[in-house]
């Protein structure tokens, strides 16, 4: 695996790539709130999943939560006893006239800053909308991806791909069935309406089974491997990722990742493309 995570781009006309920075833009002034924990949950999930492919605002993420360390730090500087001991005894001495209770008002910082972040996720939900309508941005369901860098299962995998992809596809789509009874553990195949079986067969991957199953998707093939739990859970990141029903993702030069649990085994997903554009295949399985 690379040593480090590449950000997928994803390249389209001129318009498209002004909208993608618009979004930046726009997650980026929710940082700070982001880092306080100010957002509602389903723009947690959006800024979780920017995060993961821009080092940019990584490296504003990492300043905004040590200035507000800092500040949870800092301490309230207090008046002396004897400076308070004056201030009530002149408050006793003075008469009060009674005044009907107002109510609390939010200091005005505050309050513009609220607003910001208000106007800001509005015009986030309006752009994430319209770039869902141009399939630019894909539906990621909470809690969000986590990206890895090293795994050794990972590694094999791709290592088979990139050697199967180089010659025919083994097997038909019609040996599904038979591919089933071959291994120890359930095979559920993708189901969407853009990706066609073209062939089913297994395989071995450093002594451990798995079943491969090729889709035409896209006017590109992906290989979908699905193997036992030994062979992914090896890996604590995995497994502490699958433990909180969290997808693994990552990119192996021009190889995108996405691996997620099912019943007694694990799948993953590859093709040469980024891994982000593999997520709404993801969510086409059988749930």
């Amino acid at each position: 695996m690379t040593d480090a995570i590449r950000s997928p781009r994803i390249f389209g006309e001129p318009e498209d790539d002004s909208a993608r920075e618009a979004r930046h833009q726009l997650l980026a002034t929710l940082l700070g709130a982001y880092a306080d924990s100010e957002l509602p949950v389903e723009t947690l999930s959006q800024i979780d999943a920017h995060l993961l492919g821009c080092g940019r605002c990584r490296s504003e993420l990492r300043v905004q939560q040590a200035v507000s360390q800092r500040l949870a730090r800092s301490t309230v500087p207090t008046a002396t006893m004897a400076l308070q001991d004056r201030v009530r005894a002149a408050l006793a001495a003075t008469p009060v006239a009674a005044a009907p209770v107002a109510a609390p008002t939010i200091p005005l910082a505050l309050r513009t800053r609220r607003s910001m972040t208000m106007l800001v996720v509005a015009a986030l939900a309006i752009l994430a909308a319209v770039l869902v309508r141009r399939n630019d941005v894909p539906q990621l369901d909470p809690p969000p991806l986590v990206a890895v860098r090293s795994v050794v299962a990972l590694s094999r995998i791709v290592a088979d791909y990139r050697q199967v992809s180089r010659g025919d596809l083994p097997g038909r789509a019609r040996d599904l069935e038979s591919v089933r009874r071959s291994v120890p553990f359930p095979v559920t195949p993708v189901v969407s309406s853009e990706a066609h079986l073209l062939a089913a067969w297994t395989t071995d991957l450093d002594g451990e089974p798995a079943a491969v199953l090729a889709y035409r998707w896209k006017s590109q093939v992906v290989l979908q491997y699905v193997v036992g739990e030994s062979a992914l859970f090896r890996s604590h990141d995995v497994r502490a990722a699958f433990a909180e029903q969290r997808a693994v993702v990552t990119q192996d030069g021009p190889q995108g990742l996405i691996a997620w649990p099912e019943a007694n085994a694990g799948t993953v997903l590859v093709g040469d493309v980024p891994w982000i554009t593999l997520v709404s295949l993801s969510r086409a399985r059988v749930r």
